[in-house]
């Protein structure tokens, strides 16, 4: 196929994607990639841009370098031609598959294009050919960026807490809001860095951190909602038997046997947000996602907090170079103040700070009559039942530590509405196990049904 005209990727078989890769200029420059993922997403690159090129690298560059030699004045012509229609059709006709190879949408986004585009870019400065292709020698942008980042508000983030289903899913997006850090810092957390943290109320709580994607090591913080988030995280596992140990990773599946996966926190990001209503179901691409709480994270403390643009950069693990680092690791004092002055403002608080009402802690304390009454009704019956025994004995525990909670807490806080959930389950299931062993005793304490 000649080098003006191109095809349009559909599917790319194993043959022509292993043709394209086994180009022996392809491979030399691959290897010459120090990193792993920059590795990966050339080949990508280089794979996608060649298969619409209809071209082999090899043939592509020779082609280059003549227009290069025959037009000492423009020698980046030919290329740029061609990195611009491929641009356009990447923008604007690309299909967009799943894993499972259905085409969801057509275009891909205006960043995606440019990273595809700068691998082919690589590839070329690797044999002699520089190719300029900033902002003003690609096409401009028609139309707004369809998978352009959300710009999310606290009012977002709490709607996408009030849709989570799991204590973990509502501490995964609180550390995520108030540290910054992105979601494979996240998930390479381990239970020793957080620990000492959960039987203290101390904010701001300091979280040492290694970010794999700049290989940094740095530092960053969380506030008293997500401290109270991983309180309540780690007593539900406790409840269902799961205990970490130090050295475990942080987050763990529901069962707690292997930890979770970046891929597994994203896809229930989504779930959240569409579940929230905070984006619509029929997007190809979660623009609410952690990258969007990251940056609402930094535009808070920019804008709202006043903190300096490079203690900011440091927080989000961005490269400092090595004075930047040597300056952070010794003035942590300095970093600690700022948060901390942020943290008092306000401006990481998620959680509604709301005085408790009376009714909350009237409704527990007749909860704690209605159970005081249903156990003397066993022992009158002189029912012998060690399930309903435990099921009693459970829900009466926790109305307890949910009265003491009201007594004593005067804000609603992420660990009374977790409190509050698992009563109001405890009675649900309570009801179902009477209704299966005594019908008419459920139909009498109905009313100890604490869901509404």
């Amino acid at each position: 196929m000649a080098i003006g005209m191109r095809q349009t990727i559909t599917d790319d078989t194993s043959k022509e994607k292993e043709k394209i890769l086994s180009d022996p200029l392809i491979m030399k420059w691959l290897a010459d990639v120090p990193n792993k993922k920059s590795a990966q997403l050339y080949r990508y690159g280089v794979r996608v841009f060649f298969a619409w090129l209809g071209e082999s690298p090899s043939e592509f560059l020779k082609v280059v370098k003549a227009d290069s030699l025959a037009n000492p004045e423009d020698y980046q012509h030919l290329a740029r031609v061609k990195l611009n229609e491929f641009y356009k059709y990447a923008t604007e006709e690309m299909p967009r598959q799943s894993k499972q190879g259905a085409v969801n949408s057509k275009g891909v986004s205006y960043n995606a294009a440019v990273a595809i585009t700068t691998a082919v870019r690589s590839f070329l400065a690797q044999y002699g050919v520089s190719v300029k292709f900033g902002r003003r020698h690609r096409p401009k942008r028609t139309e707004a960026d369809p998978f352009r980042r959300m710009e999310l508000s606290p009012a977002h983030i709490r709607a996408m807490l009030a849709n989570a289903r799991t204590p973990k899913d509502r501490a995964i997006i609180l550390v995520l809001a108030q540290s910054g850090m992105d979601i494979s810092t996240l998930c390479s957390l381990r239970f020793k860095q957080v620990k000492d943290y959960l039987a203290s109320d101390e904010v701001p709580a300091i979280l040492y951190l290694a970010r794999r994607k700049t290989g940094m090591q740095y530092y960053t913080f969380i506030a008293k909602d997500a401290l109270d988030a991983l309180k309540a995280y780690v007593a539900d596992l406790k409840q269902r038997k799961i205990e970490l140990q130090p050295d475990d990773p942080l987050w763990v599946s529901e069962r707690g046997k292997h930890a979770i996966r970046p891929a597994n926190v994203q896809r229930t990001m989504r779930r959240i947000a569409i579940g929230s209503g905070v984006i619509d179901k029929d997007l190809a691409f979660n623009i609410a996602g952690g990258h969007s709480i990251r940056e609402w994270f930094s535009s808070t403390l920019l804008n709202e907090g006043k903190m300096q643009r490079d203690h900011i950069d440091w927080l989000l693990g961005h490269e400092q170079g090595d004075m930047g680092e040597a300056y952070f690791k010794n003035n942590k004092a300095v970093v600690v103040a700022e948060y901390t002055r942020c943290m008092e403002m306000g401006l990481l608080s998620i959680i509604a700070k709301s005085p408790i009402n009376g009714e909350a802690l009237k409704l527990a304390k007749d909860a704690e009559q209605k159970i005081e009454a249903l156990q003397t009704e066993i022992t009158r019956l002189g029912i012998e039942n060690g399930g309903l025994i435990v099921h009693t004995r459970e829900l009466d525990e926790k109305i307890e530590q949910l009265t003491e909670t009201l007594k004593h807490g005067a804000e609603q806080t992420v660990e009374l509405e977790e409190q509050q959930r698992q009563a109001a389950d405890l009675s649900w299931r309570l009801l179902k196990y009477l209704n299966e062993r005594d019908p008419e005793l459920k139909e009498k304490f109905s009313d100890l049904d604490l869901r509404q």
